[in-house]
């Protein structure tokens, strides 16, 4: 067809043009077609681009975020060790090094900065976070070495969780406060992460990336065993509570159980956490008192323990209402007293450990007490509480009960270390003007033979002018009530005091409840629990610990049972028997014979004094002489920063000049006892800083230990634990035995001294910083990693913190510039 004339022509007339026309418009096509593509590849690499972006911003900010996380958490638990790790006394919770950020020498380490208006401050102004492990962004940038952290540490007395901003800076601790020990109570620990903080120089800082901010308590800890802690510098028993009858007075042992042989089951009657449990498996018939040996124990039927109630109440209920198990200690509550073992209603003499007494069982955030170096009696679950007495406005309708309340200021020796020593009186005199201080909320006791409120009351005014005699000045003092009833009113008219005649009545599980008596002329006129110059006498006991006794009241307090060294009166015997603790302005002991309501035949008040006592009220009618303080101890202490020890005697007066002066040693029978100090012996001293744990805290003579020895204590190896108390009457022997090594030593032949209960015990250590702990309340435990501030064998110290995240009892996170 391609060859007829027709399409020829055709082809020649139109062919050429069409083809020229369509040739333009596929010029056309493909160009919009590779616009269009063009357009098509940017719109979506604009897409895919922003979809990656989108991805990797958060993943860059999350990884950011949760490497910042990590390295605040290493901050809060940088400040928390560095709590834990922090030397006994608290005046060590402030570092020697001044705060100066401008440093970088000063990096990695903690420092003190005392100019701050809003309390002192212990800052870690810059410290690598070398223990984080968090994986890092593909960045270079975001490594380890580019992560930083601050610390800054505050103190307070109450609990700065609610805290606004300005309340955190206008309540935090001053300096003063810190190193006197003066309401120590939280720690509130800050701690910010920073990335390339100091890229431009030591002058700018970069803003924190996550500020958190946590709070630890002071004082209460759980340490894998369960409960709280006491730290202190003398520690002792907890829950001692008060005797039913006179365990030293012989003449009652005839007719009461106070000391009895018992076997100690291990395999059913101690429960896994050091409680006895069960029957008390007496040797022999509970009803007559054993003659004292080697393995006599006090009897828990002659023991009580004190209890807070878990609410308030107006009159009694039952026990499981009053207290529960699954409860604290509240503002408001009342005390109730239950013996340690109660008899059962077999009508036999047989008793049985009463559960609500059990140290580390389930009441023991009711039951464990501390008797605090501040006078104040406070319960160990919540120290922001104190027993608190009756006010002086209350009359009529006799006693009333004692209950918990919110504790005061604190003053005294171990607060103000010049409080006795100072001639103006400075500390005792603003104590006495403080009305939130403890001694003007009834909350600060003395102790002679029981507890007695440290003010007294004359008719000019509370603590108006000097105590006088003639029934001029009247006093206050708490005991234990007689037998309630369910139902019984609480309100008033509560009847105290005991029969001592009658201990198997008295060990039944109705409750008691520690009432505060009226104010005063004597003690006595209330049917007192004890009598002072009766065999009542040494019947109740400080919950075996010494309030503000120690070294700055010249008086020597064994660790472990809270003791102090005391002699008879002629010198010839001495022992460790409850302290007699001041209490401040007024001192029990000095004042027996006011007291008592006795009047003196020999009225030389104010003059004529003993050198222990410097107010009237100690005249010994029968001796005819001024009575020492049979409880004061004089030795030159170890100043030195690692323990070096020091040569001392043990010296004190008898007498009202320096010439009675006489001094602590041994017999050639190795009896302790008071001697010319021509021929005592020099102890070496050694303090809390001795490089080697057996040498802490301790006395030393001829490479042995000065040692309290409890009835029932065992001292040995692990595996020859035998026991040695050799005394007649009762009371803690001290003895030369050989220093003891940690009680978690792995070396089988270590010395170990114990309780009865083979747990180890720190009666070899004497004015010693220690604590003691709710899970075990009367010792300082090793190596069981519950006791805070107690040494184990790696020579490491624990903390003393309540629980919570991360070892901190509250946390939160703030704002990136540290705001609240």
């Amino acid at each position: 067809m391609k060859q007829s004339w027709l399409w020829k022509h055709v082809e020649s007339r139109v062919g050429d043009r069409v083809r020229r026309m369509m040739r333009g418009n596929e010029t056309g096509v493909a160009m919009l077609m590779a616009l269009i593509f063009v357009v098509i590849l940017i719109v979506t690499t604009t897409l895919v681009a922003s979809v990656l972006i989108a991805q990797f911003a958060p993943y860059r900010r999350n990884t950011q975020n949760a490497q910042a996380a990590v390295v605040a958490e290493n901050g809060l638990q940088s400040g928390l060790s560095y709590l834990r790790e922090a030397e006994a006394p608290p005046s060590s919770l402030l570092p020697s090094t001044t705060t100066d950020t401008s440093k970088a020498a000063l990096d990695d380490e903690y420092t003190v900065d005392a100019t701050s208006s809003s309390g002192v401050k212990v800052v870690l102004n810059n410290a690598s976070d070398t223990t984080s492990t968090t994986s890092t962004a593909s960045t270079a940038d975001y490594t380890t070495r580019n992560w930083t952290y601050s610390v800054t540490i505050q103190f307070y007395k109450d609990n700065p969780k609610n805290y606004t901003a300005s309340e955190l800076v206008s309540k935090a601790l001053t300096p003063g406060d810190v190193r006197a020990k003066t309401n120590v109570n939280y720690a509130a620990v800050t701690s910010s992460a920073y990335f390339a903080r100091y890229a431009n120089g030591r002058t700018s800082s970069t803003k924190p990336v996550r500020v958190v901010w946590a709070v630890c308590k002071f004082g209460t800890g759980d340490h894998g065993g369960g409960g709280g802690s006491v730290d202190g510098p003398n520690g002792g028993r907890i829950g001692m509570g008060f005797y039913a009858s006179a365990p030293y007075v012989k003449s009652r042992w005839t007719m009461e159980p106070t000391w009895k042989e018992i076997n100690i089951d291990f395999s059913s009657g101690v429960s896994d956490n050091g409680n006895e449990q069960g029957p008390v498996n007496y040797q022999h018939a509970s009803s007559v008192s054993d003659a004292m040996s080697a393995t006599t124990l006090m009897n828990p039927a002659n023991q009580t323990c004190m209890l807070a109630t878990t609410k308030v109440i107006t009159k009694v209920e039952s026990l499981s209402d009053m207290l529960n198990p699954n409860g604290k200690p509240v503002e408001g509550s009342a005390l109730i007293v239950l013996p340690q073992a109660y008899k059962q209603d077999s009508g036999k003499e047989e008793y049985t450990y009463t559960p609500q007494c059990q140290s580390a069982g389930e009441y023991k955030n009711l039951n464990n007490w501390v008797y605090k170096d501040d006078d104040s009696i406070r319960p160990v679950a919540d120290q922001s509480l104190c027993v608190t007495g009756v006010p002086i406005s209350e009359t009529g309708g006799g006693n009333r009960i004692a209950t918990l309340q919110k504790c005061g200021k604190s003053y005294g020796p171990n607060n103000q270390p010049d409080y006795y020593t100072d001639s103006a009186k400075t500390a005792q005199n603003a104590e006495k003007d403080d009305p939130d201080s403890l001694l003007n909320k009834y909350q600060k006791w003395a102790f002679y033979n029981g507890f007695i409120n440290a003010g007294y009351l004359n008719d000019s005014g509370y603590m108006d002018g000097p105590i006088s005699a003639d029934k001029k000045t009247r006093f206050s003092h708490i005991e234990v009530s007689t037998k309630l009833s369910i139902d019984d009113d609480l309100s008033h008219g509560l009847n105290a005091g005991h029969s001592a005649g009658h201990i198997a009545d008295f060990a039944s599980l109705n409750a008691r409840v520690v009432v505060a008596t009226l104010w005063d002329y004597n003690l006595g006129s209330a049917q007192a629990w004890y009598d002072v110059d009766g065999d009542m006498t040494d019947a109740t006991a400080s919950f075996g610990q010494a309030g503000e006794a120690g070294y700055n009241t010249q008086q020597i307090v064994n660790a472990s049972s809270g003791f102090c060294i005391t002699s008879n009166d002629s010198g010839d015997d001495a022992y460790t028997d409850t302290c007699k603790v001041r209490g401040g302005v007024f001192d029990p002991f000095c004042y027996r014979s006011v007291i008592t309501g006795k009047d003196l035949q020999d009225k030389k008040f104010g003059t004529g004094v003993s050198h222990y006592c410097p107010v009237a009220g100690n005249w010994d009618e029968n001796a005819k002489k001024w009575r020492w303080k049979t409880d004061q101890v004089e030795y030159h202490e170890d100043e030195s920063t690692n323990g070096s020890g020091i040569q001392t005697k043990l010296w004190t007066y008898t007498g009202a000049d320096e010439s009675s002066i006489k001094c602590y040693g041994f017999d050639g029978s190795g009896n302790f006892k008071l001697m010319d100090c021509v021929v005592a012996p020099e102890f070496t001293r050694y303090n809390d800083n001795a490089g080697k744990y057996k040498n802490r805290g301790t006395f030393q003579l001829g490479g042995k230990c000065l040692t309290e020895i409890y009835p029932g204590d065992l001292v040995g190896d692990h595996n020859n634990l035998r026991p040695v108390y050799s005394r007649s009457d009762g009371h803690p022997a001290i003895k030369l035995m050989t220093c003891a090594t940690a009680g978690d030593e792995p070396d089988p032949g270590a010395v170990r001294v114990t309780d009865y209960l083979k747990r180890n015990i720190k009666s070899q250590k004497w004015n010693s910083h220690v604590s003691v702990t709710e899970d075990d309340p009367r010792y300082c435990v090793e190596g069981r990693g519950t006791a805070s501030l107690c040494h184990s064998g790696s020579e490491s110290r624990k903390g003393t913190f309540t629980p919570g995240s991360n070892g901190f009892v509250f946390t939160r996170e703030l704002t990136r510039d540290g705001s609240i």
